[in-house]
């Protein structure tokens, strides 16, 4: 029997914290200038499902889609502060029309992709 989901569901990853942030890591030195921290999980959630990192329930269909737990979302965003910290990325602290209406909230800058630009 196929079970559905409808709803969004958190999945735990497969992975230790120390894979989600060096995951996290590859991800942002990817991406191409600014982005949001949604964008960010969007696509962890795509390269993630691809590599079969999701810890999926046999036998079912997540029509509803799905996303990475509360704790492993945390771990993402730790794994961002820790390039902040680091200054490989900086928070946009302005506004601007492209970043407001495309990103849907506020944009992080990948500051090695900004200074090839």
């Amino acid at each position: 029997m196929t079970l559905i989901e409808q709803d969004k569901a958190r999945l735990e990853l497969n992975c230790t914290k120390e894979e989600i942030k060096s995951l996290t890591k590859e991800i942002v030195h990817k991406l191409n200038g600014r982005f949001s921290f949604s964008q960010l999980v969007k696509v962890f959630t795509l390269v993630a499902d691809e590599r079969g990192l999701f810890d999926k329930s046999p036998n079912t269909i997540y029509q509803g889609g799905f996303e990475p737990s509360k704790q492993n979302i945390e771990t993402i965003n730790l794994a961002v502060w820790e390039m902040i910290w680091d200054r490989q990325l900086v928070i946009a602290l302005y506004e601007d029309s492209n970043i407001s209406s495309n990103l849907g909230s506020t944009a992080l800058i990948n500051v090695k992709q900004n200074e090839q630009s």
